[in-house]
C-alpha cells in the first residue's frame, strides 16, 4: 500500500523494520536495501537472507530446547534437595527427641524447633535462588525466574507442611 502511495521502496522497508522492533529483521532489511541501492542481484540477496533466516531460527529453536532441558534439570535438583532435607529431618529429630540423647545446656525441644526452622529456611532459600537461576537459563531473565521461584516455593512449603512441621 505504501508503495502505491508513492513512498520509496527503501523507506517502506525501513518503516517495516522499525515497526517489527526485531534486530534480526532490521539487519535483514539493511542487507536488502544495500543490495537494491548498490545494484546487487536482489533475487540472490533475498534468497540468501531467507536461507540465513531459516538457519538462525532453527539454531534458536535448538538452543531454546537445550536450555529448557537445563531448566528441567534445575527442577530435578530442587526436588532432590527437598528429599535430602526431609530425610535429614526424619533421621535427626528422632535422635534428638530420644531419651538417650542429652545435652547439658540445651532443651531437646529447643533443638528440634531450631532444626525444623533451619530445614524450612534452607528449602525456602533454595527455592528462591534455584527458581531465579532456572528463569535465567530457560527464559533469559532473572525477573521472569521469579515465577519459577514461586512454583519452587509453593512446592517447598507444601512438602514442609506435610513432612517437617
Amino acid at each position: 500500500n505504501q508503495i502505491s502511495w508513492g513512498i520509496p521502496f527503501n523507506e517502506v522497508l525501513q518503516r517495516f523494520a522499525k515497526r517489527t522492533q526485531s534486530r534480526f529483521i532490521e539487519r535483514s532489511i539493511s542487507i536488502i536495501i544495500q543490495a537494491q541501492t548498490y545494484g546487487g542481484a536482489l533475487v540472490d540477496t533475498l534468497d540468501s537472507v531467507a536461507h540465513d533466516a531459516t538457519l538462525i531460527k532453527e539454531a534458536e529453536r535448538e538452543r531454546r530446547s537445550k536450555l529448557n532441558q537445563q531448566a528441567l534439570i534445575m527442577y530435578a535438583i530442587y526436588i532432590l534437595f527437598v528429599i535430602i532435607v526431609i530425610a535429614l529431618q526424619k533421621l535427626m529429630i528422632p535422635l534428638i527427641s530420644s531419651k538417650g540423647f542429652s545435652l547439658s545446656t540445651q532443651n531437646p525441644e529447643d533443638i528440634i524447633f531450631f532444626y525444623r526452622n533451619l530445614f524450612f529456611s534452607m528449602i525456602a532459600i533454595q527455592a528462591v535462588f534455584n527458581g531465579m537461576l532456572a528463569g535465567q537459563i530457560a527464559e533469559g531473565s532473572v525477573v521472569i525466574g521469579l515465577k519459577h521461584s514461586a512454583m519452587f516455593l509453593a512446592f517447598g512449603v507444601v512438602v514442609s507442611w506435610f513432612f517437617i512441621f
